[in-house]
C-alpha cells in the first residue's frame, strides 16, 4: 500500500536533505538517468554495510521528484517495513507516475529516521499500455466525429396469411345459393370438403345441370312420338 508524505514530512525532508548519513545503505540501482516505465514492475537494489545489515533494521523507502534534481520532494512512499538487510525490493510502479524530469527514492531507518540514503536519480515515462489505449480512444473520437448516427431499419412485421376458402351452394326455398366459406366448416346440412384454397369445390351445379338436361331428354321424347 502506498501512502502520500504529508506537508510536515516534506519540510523535514528538506531541512534534511543536506545531512545525509555518510556509509549507509548505498543504492545502486536504479542506475544514474535510468528509464522506469509506469505500470510496469522495478526492482531497488541496495547494499547494507557493518551493523546496518543486523536483521532487527527495517527501512521506510520513499519516492522523490521534481524538475530540477536539486528541486525534488516527496511524492509518495513506496513500502514500509522492508528488511534493510534484504537488499532488493520490488515496486509496482502505479501507472499514473511520469511527467517530471528527475526521480528519486529515500531509504529511512525506521529505528532512528535522522539515518537514510538517496538513490540516483532516474526518469519514469508513461507506460506504453496507457498510450494505447489514449490513440485508441482517440482514434475512436476522430472516426465518429460529425456521423449522424442512423439506427437499423425496425424488422418487419409479417401478417398471417388467410385462411383457405372453398365455394358451395345449398338448396334454399327451390333456389340454389352460392357461398365462400372457410375450409372445414359447414352451411346447413352440407359438409364442406376439405380442399387447397386454391381448388374450387362446386356442389349443386351439377345437379342443376342433370336435371335441365333430364327436361329436355323429355321433351324430345314427347315430340317423336306425336
Amino acid at each position: 500500500m502506498q501512502f502520500r508524505f504529508s506537508a510536515a514530512a516534506a519540510l523535514a525532508f528538506i531541512a534534511s536533505a543536506i545531512a545525509q548519513t555518510t556509509g549507509f545503505d548505498s543504492v545502486f540501482t536504479p542506475t544514474s538517468g535510468e528509464v522506469v516505465t509506469a505500470g510496469s514492475d522495478f526492482t531497488l537494489e541496495w547494499t547494507a554495510p557493518g551493523d546496518w545489515a543486523d536483521a532487527k533494521y527495517t527501512v521506510t523507502i520513499g519516492l522523490i521528484g521534481g524538475a530540477t534534481q536539486n528541486g525534488q520532494a516527496p511524492l509518495l512512499t513506496v513500502a514500509t517495513g522492508v528488511k534493510n538487510n534484504a537488499g532488493s525490493y520490488t515496486w509496482s510502479v502505479p501507472a499514473t507516475l511520469g511527467g517530471l524530469n528527475f526521480y528519486g527514492f529515500t531509504f529511512t531507518l525506521e529505528q532512528d529516521t535522522s539515518v537514510f540514503q538517496y538513490s540516483n536519480p532516474f526518469n519514469i515515462e508513461a507506460g506504453a499500455a496507457e498510450e494505447t489505449t489514449e490513440a485508441v480512444t482517440e482514434a475512436a473520437a476522430t472516426s465518429t466525429a460529425g456521423v449522424d448516427y442512423a439506427p437499423p431499419p425496425p424488422v418487419a412485421t409479417l401478417s398471417p396469411p388467410a385462411a383457405p376458402t372453398t365455394i358451395i351452394d345449398t338448396p334454399s326455398n327451390g333456389t340454389w345459393t352460392t357461398a365462400v366459406v372457410p375450409v372445414g366448416s359447414t352451411t346447413g346440412s352440407y359438409p364442406v370438403a376439405t380442399t387447397p384454397a386454391a381448388t374450387t369445390v362446386v356442389t349443386g351445379a351439377g345437379a342443376r345441370v342433370g336435371a335441365s338436361m333430364a327436361v329436355v331428354g323429355g321433351l324430345v321424347l314427347a315430340a317423336l312420338a306425336l
